[in-house]
């Protein structure tokens, strides 16, 4: 039986920390717990085609967080094929689902694509 589209292929019971480390999660990832990350760079793929819209046409968003995510973790979008070539996401590409904590900074997860085009657009992901 096949992967249905839109699935998830990982998932973490619990709670994730991340500290002084360097991540790729290529494919789809769910926390059922909190996040948190610490002076560490986590590596998503960045939309092809579609943007990661929920439709049933749709590829799936890269990390779903059920909890609330904390900490300060920088978040590099890249090429779908390659973890170590950055790639510029596009305004309006979702990346990650999760909660923000109240009170908390908006650097629980900071957009760290440094290439003119992001720049220049003011990317920057958004919590909710």
């Amino acid at each position: 039986m096949g992967l249905k589209e839109g699935a998830f292929v990982s998932r973490f019971y619990g709670n994730v920390s991340l500290s002084d480390c360097d991540v790729a999660f290529m494919g789809p990832v769910n926390v059922s717990g909190n996040f948190s990350g610490g002076n560490s760079l986590l590596r998503l793929p960045v939309a092809t085609g579609s943007n990661y819209t929920g439709g049933d046409d749709s590829p799936v968003i890269p990390l779903n967080v059920d909890g609330i995510a904390t900490g300060s973790l920088s978040v590099l979008a890249v090429n779908a094929s390659d973890r170590l070539i950055p790639s510029a996401p596009a305004l309006g590409d979702n990346y990650v689902t999760g909660w923000k904590a109240d009170g908390a900074s908006n650097e629980a997860l900071v957009l760290a694509n440094d290439d003119e085009a992001t720049v220049a657009a003011g990317l920057y992901l958004k919590a909710r």
